[in-house]
């Protein structure tokens, strides 16, 4: 992990491997003080919870063939892991069905006692990170400012925004009624392009299909026209 955009990566890609339709982002000081993440996916099985922040530790494997036909963006087990090594860990989830949620919190990937606490909580998971890289001073130390570490999590968002069209991606910071990203759930790609980059210079959108030597097709979009574009991220 080097910086808090790359802990966010990680938790996306957990829970758009769990099925969620709808995540969002609650960020505190660039994700120094709080980096939280809730989706609305199949959740994470009680019995699951005291292995769920061991390393090599996964639930998207069963069987040594699955890695033949991989369909998931992480199956290594490391995430949460690594994120319990060097940040204050929770999670609240509850699965389709369960008459309650239950709660729990990890350091140096180990549950906390007296393990799983029940809890009111909605379908899906909700993963609490605080205080990252409270143990590494010199990691700590090296993280650029507030501002600009939230820019680094923006961009993570857009990118999945664009990837994952059609599941609703929101982003803001903790005490903020507007968000600073929202895509909406069943959204074209082309309509979650246009969230990311708001503005006129995306304009003009056009298609681009370039069929490659091994039958394999890649559809794009071109901004025609466009202007100049200040920040280096947004090009």
């Amino acid at each position: 992990l080097q910086r808090p955009a790359s802990a966010l990566k990680e938790m996306l890609e957990n829970s758009l491997d769990a099925g969620a339709t709808q995540i969002i982002v609650t960020v505190k000081d660039g994700g120094k003080a709080l980096l939280q993440i809730q989706d609305n996916g199949h959740g994470i099985r009680k019995d699951d919870l005291p292995i769920l922040c061991q390393r090599h530790t996964t639930s998207k494997l069963r069987e040594f063939e699955d890695l033949l036909g991989i369909q998931t963006l992480g199956f290594r087990g490391e995430a949460l892991a690594s994120i319990s090594f060097v940040a204050r860990l929770s999670v609240t989830t509850m699965t389709e069905g369960a008459v309650h949620g239950w709660r729990a919190s990890y350091t140096d990937g180990v549950l906390e006692a007296p393990g799983p606490r029940p809890t009111a909580a909605n379908r899906g998971t909700l993963i609490s990170v605080e205080d990252l890289f409270w143990n590494v001073p010199l990691r700590k130390k090296a993280l650029k400012g507030v501002g600009e570490e939230y820019r680094h999590i923006l961009d993570v968002m857009g990118r999945y925004a664009v990837y994952k069209a059609g599941v609703s991606l929101t982003c803001k910071r903790q005490g903020e009624a507007r968000s600073d990203l929202h895509t909406l759930a069943g959204a074209s790609r082309l309509d979650c392009i246009r969230c990311v980059w708001p503005g006129g210079w995306l304009g003009g959108c056009t298609v681009c299909v370039c069929v490659c030597v091994c039958v394999c097709v890649e559809l794009g979009w071109l901004a025609v026209g466009v202007g100049g574009v200040g920040r280096r991220a947004s090009r």
